[in-house]
């Protein structure tokens, strides 16, 4: 273990115990940390006395203390995970080419005497989607991951967040529903995923052009799928109309991502444009504007912004204005700022456009035998969502536990 992990799980461990002794009191600590000694001395030495004085300890307890104690160990180990997971990701980063890095991959290829040529065939029939899943394998609350998060922000300062994680409940008390699968779902995306895949993109091309620089990238072959609000065979509770509140949330959460990231381009691009593009940025006699006419990227910013806010703006549009600020900025020698956020929000928007992830529709085989109209009401509702989102929202109805030939459709009405 290194100096530096061994220090940040201290540190958050020990806050830990400071919450916990002031939230829970003088009585429980004393439980827990005796417990927690006893638990390290039986490990180390095989100590069957300690481990008979921890159960009989553990035996004396009330129910509440009990749920406390419990409850500690259990942030304990999930402060202690994340610890290692950023230690994890530091020594990836320490490292030159990392295995299965992408620099270890083109490194191989190039050893292995794959051409140029050979590369740009495979590179232009690519396709990755991974396909996000209700499986209950994640069983934490989105509230808790949420708090785990504050953590990791302020490691420095993160006695609030761990005050609120000590009174966050870990288990849900009602059952999660069809809706709630999905927001555990999105989350996902607004954490990590817009981020990730961005980065993805901007690494892969780079160590590309650095081992086959005559080879690019022709397309997006990195997408998302999810079966989240339309797998019936899953979850019976799933129904048509919870499948067009899927595809409508996903709609909302790409919008309002794009809509934050629309903002912060506000408020970096303030480059002042050449006459020629001022009129671009015109804004109507009654509109008042936070910034200069000559900033005509901060024009077409804002007003993109405002129409994402209103739910407006189609995805022709947002990849016209971001184009448009893109080639103003290179042809102005904006170099750095062409290639920073407004290259990562063009990537994300041709990667997850206004759908955000294709969803999938599931079912049971049986029900081409039993429940016929119930099959129709959800290719009705797979048209709907087409309509309303575009045929990359969900043009897949999937039939499980099929016999003889396996049977996919792909469904473009």
């Amino acid at each position: 273990m290194s100096d530096l992990l061994t220090q940040e799980i201290e540190h958050l461990t020990g806050r830990l115990d400071a919450i916990i002794r002031e939230q829970a009191g003088e009585g429980v600590f004393r439980h827990l940390d005796r417990i927690r000694r006893l638990a390290s001395r039986t490990h180390r030495q095989g100590d069957r006395e300690s481990l008979a004085a921890k159960r009989s300890l553990i035996n004396r307890l009330s129910v509440s203390e009990a749920y406390q104690i419990a409850h500690a160990f259990s942030l304990f180990f999930q402060l202690t995970n994340q610890c290692e997971e950023r230690a994890r990701i530091r020594h990836l980063q320490g490292e030159q080419a990392p295995a299965m890095s992408l620099r270890a991959l083109f490194r191989e290829l190039k050893e292995a005497g794959v051409s140029p040529a050979r590369l740009q065939r495979r590179l232009d029939e690519l396709e990755i989607q991974p396909v996000l899943t209700a499986h209950p394998t994640e069983a934490k609350r989105r509230a808790v991951l949420n708090q785990l998060w504050r953590v990791g922000a302020n490691l420095a300062d993160p006695d609030e967040a761990l005050e609120a994680l000590w009174q966050t409940e870990e288990v849900r008390a009602q059952r999660v529903g069809p809706l709630q699968e999905v927001e555990n779902a999105v989350f996902y995306f607004d954490r990590t995923i817009f981020e990730t895949t961005a980065s993805f993109y901007r690494t892969f091309d780079a160590e590309l052009a650095a081992h086959y620089p005559t080879v690019k990238r022709r397309g997006h072959f990195l997408t998302f799928a999810s079966w989240v609000g339309g797998d019936r065979d899953g979850n019976p509770f799933v129904t048509p109309e919870v499948s067009r509140t899927t595809a409508q949330w996903h709609t909302c959460v790409a919008r309002d991502y794009y809509e934050r990231q629309c903002a912060q381009l506000v408020q970096e691009i303030t480059h002042a444009s050449p006459p020629s593009r001022r009129a671009q940025a015109e804004a109507p006699p009654d509109a008042i504007l936070p910034f200069q006419p000559y900033e005509a990227y901060r024009g077409m910013l804002a007003r993109l912004r405002s129409r994402l806010r209103a739910g407006k703006g189609d995805l022709p549009e947002i990849l016209r204005t971001l184009e448009a600020v893109q080639a103003g900025l290179l042809a102005g020698k904006a170099r750095r700022a062409a290639q920073g956020r407004v290259q990562r929000v063009l990537t994300q928007v041709r990667t997850f456009g206004l759908h955000l992830a294709e969803l999938d529709f599931r079912d049971h085989s049986g029900k081409l035998d039993t429940a016929e109209a119930e099959l129709l009401e959800e290719f009705g509702a797979l048209r709907d969502i087409q309509r309303t989102h575009g045929v990359r929202a969900s043009h897949r109805f999937i039939l499980s536990m099929t016999r003889g030939r396996t049977i996919c459709c792909g469904c473009r009405s």
